[in-house]
């Protein structure tokens, strides 16, 4: 009897998407719209959410999936003006730079596809360099991982093809699927030993920290920094049934940061955000990475879903980071 094929690009709200998909987990991901996570379930339990009636054509606009935060996060300032950036490698050139940078509208190239994993690219050209006077190659990785394939592992993987310091900080914005009316009945979990928001002249100010284990209907969540992160494993989880949404941020390059924010109390979504730094760190350095000419270098997370409360082997996080190092994982061959 013949094994039936699954399906590796489907249709979905009119679009047609690339689908990874194995006995647990089933994503869906459109490399056309900023390699955008759409959706993705874990035993049939939404996880990651996807509006219906989206509009694809301004996908910057859709309040769902996962946007791809890339080459900068969030907002940047000069002279307290915003959308507005300087580079150190080009004087006093004041560029404009689109809020949490422009990979979350472009177009990615598919380099590789099968049942459990995609990798996809964006190169630096003449578009971006009227933003962002950098080259560079940026990878963007699903992969379904762990013992049964049900966890989605994401890398972000960055190359300087050019001939000076890179400044960088990428960063993800996942929507987890949790109704407005149920959020007292979750909790946040981000093991950190401050918080901090950015001001309306793009400053960082730190604010006092509650705790690092909240309810997810407290106000003081929304649009907060988790700095000084203690831990690789932050979590939502079900007061109630148990069940547990992990983020695990074991990760080559480190994560500086995760933000908590939701549009409204009103919004069926809620969305915790590793970034590998803070907005406007441009012009105020925390977190900005910068990567030299020919270097290349990547960053990992992984969501996990249980149903009951259960501990991860550290050893499986430490087999993702072993995979994804593997020598023809590099970039390089764009050089």
């Amino acid at each position: 009897k013949k094994k039936k094929k699954k399906m590796s690009v489907v249709s979905f709200q009119g679009q047609q998407v690339n689908q990874l998909i194995s006995s647990r987990t089933r994503a869906l991901i459109s490399p056309s719209h900023g390699a955008r996570l759409l959706t993705l379930h874990v035993d049939d339990v939404e996880i990651i959410v996807w509006p219906e009636g989206s509009n694809f054509s301004e996908p910057a606009k859709v309040r769902g999936g996962n946007p791809i935060l890339f080459p900068v996060i969030g907002r940047h300032f000069v002279d307290e003006k915003i959308g507005l950036a300087k580079y150190s490698e080009t004087g006093d050139k004041i560029f404009n730079l689109p809020m949490h940078g422009f990979a979350r509208d472009s177009k990615f190239e598919v380099v590789h596809h099968d049942d459990t994993t995609i990798r996809m690219v964006l190169k630096s050209s003449p578009q971006t360099h009227e933003v962002y006077p950098f080259d560079f190659v940026f990878l963007v990785t699903y992969s379904l991982t762990g013992p049964e394939k049900s966890d989605l592992t994401v890398e972000l993987r960055t190359l300087n093809t050019g001939t000076s310091p890179m400044p960088y900080y990428a960063g993800h914005h996942f929507y987890f699927s949790i109704p407005h009316n149920e959020r007292q009945k979750w909790e946040c979990s981000i093991p950190c030993k401050a918080w901090g928001y950015q001001d309306k002249i793009g400053e960082i100010k730190e604010r006092e920290m509650i705790s690092s284990t909240n309810s997810l209907d407290n106000a003081a969540l929304i649009d907060n920094f988790h700095l000084q992160l203690q831990g690789n494993i932050a979590f939502l989880q079900n007061k109630e049934t148990g069940a547990k949404i992990e983020l695990d941020m074991t990760s080559p390059i480190p994560w500086y940061n995760v933000t908590t924010w939701a549009l409204s109390p009103e919004h069926d979504h809620y969305c915790v955000e590793p970034w590998l730094g803070l907005p406007n760190a441009l012009h105020h350095g925390q977190g900005l990475r910068n990567l030299q000419p020919k270097e290349e270098e990547f960053a990992l997370c992984t969501i996990r879903y249980k149903k009951t409360e259960s501990e991860t082997p550290a050893s499986i996080s430490e087999s993702i980071i072993a995979e994804f190092s593997k020598p023809e994982r590099t970039l390089k061959s764009y050089l």
